[in-house]
């Protein structure tokens, strides 16, 4: 969130003389000593920000750096404004939203070859289904305010339990929504799945968050640990079908319309569910931990569907 405001803080300076620290701090609903403090960071990153004096004084940015607001080129602010609006649609962060909106007042327009610029063409859909954006909601108020939440959560194996953990981080990866939070129960930190959170409880109580960088993704490292990406072979019945999935390198076609995929993939539920969501036929070659969890799958389908006499 600090990040988001400081980015916001210094566009605005951009296009104002002078801006007070009691109008930043209505603007970005936070108190004056927070606007103090992110005037700090924003001097210590480099961005000349500069003090005015006495009456209708404030904050300003030294008119000499303001040239380079030339370097956002038309549609980069629109393209930012586009990605936090997605965000705010996924979290339920009117806040973020609210940022969204100031980006977008203020980029630039302009034109390429004598025709103007759209001010955005990328658009970016994050929101999931409405009843995992209530869940989003309540854990993103309860990260904010470092409370403990209460899951009732159901694994890939559809075992279900209860736990205890304080959450640090909300993260979209591999098309899904996941918590990052510290598991009591466990002792060691997770990644919860939010669609697997079948019960969700923010508790009274507080907690001082375990020193974790976040900027260092760490998730991603406990999961290849927990579960190693390795090279895979699969072959797939139909090779047009494949290359949307795979970077073509990965991809060798055969004769007769197949193809042999080489993937680096986790042995894990969600690459078996991975695999059957493509909805090709598909053989795993390699390894065979993969082709095993693969075959379990399949039995368990074929023996809950097949024909009762």
């Amino acid at each position: 969130m600090k990040a988001q405001r400081l980015l916001s803080i210094t566009m605005l300076l951009l296009g104002r003389d002078s801006v007070s620290a009691p109008e930043l701090a209505r603007r970005f609903e936070v108190s004056t000593r927070t606007i103090y403090r992110d005037i700090e960071s924003l001097c210590e990153a480099g961005i000349p920000v500069v003090a005015y004096p006495g009456a209708g004084g404030g904050y300003g940015i030294m008119g000499e750096f303001k040239i380079d607001r030339s370097l956002v080129l038309p549609g980069e602010l629109g393209q930012i404004s586009a990605a936090l609006a997605s965000l705010s649609a996924a979290t339920g962060d009117a806040k973020m939203g609210r940022t969204a909106d100031r980006l977008r007042a203020i980029a630039p327009k302009g034109r390429v070859a004598g025709r103007p610029v759209p001010e955005n063409y990328v658009f970016i859909e994050l929101a999931p289904a409405a009843r995992e954006r209530e869940k989003i909601a309540a854990l993103r108020r309860g990260i904010e305010e470092r409370r403990v939440a209460r899951l009732g959560y159901v694994d890939a194996e559809g075992r279900t339990s209860e736990r205890e953990v304080e959450p640090l981080a909300l993260v979209f990866t591999w098309q899904a929504w996941f918590l990052y939070a510290y598991c009591r129960h466990r002792g060691d930190f997770r990644l919860f799945k939010i669609a697997r959170i079948a019960r969700l409880e923010t508790l009274p109580e507080r907690f001082e968050p375990k020193p974790v960088e976040l900027d260092a993704r760490p998730w991603n490292r406990a999961w290849k640990e927990s579960s190693p990406f390795l090279p895979t072979r699969i072959r797939f019945a139909e090779a047009a079908r494949i290359e949307e999935h795979f970077e073509s390198e990965q991809i060798e076609v055969e004769d007769g319309g197949t193809a042999l995929a080489t993937p680096y993939l986790p042995v894990d539920d969600w690459a078996v569910s991975f695999l059957l969501g493509l909805g090709i036929p598909f053989e795993v070659l390699e390894p065979a931990a993969l082709r095993e969890l693969v075959a379990a799958r399949a039995r368990g389908i074929l023996e809950r569907n097949a024909t009762r006499g």
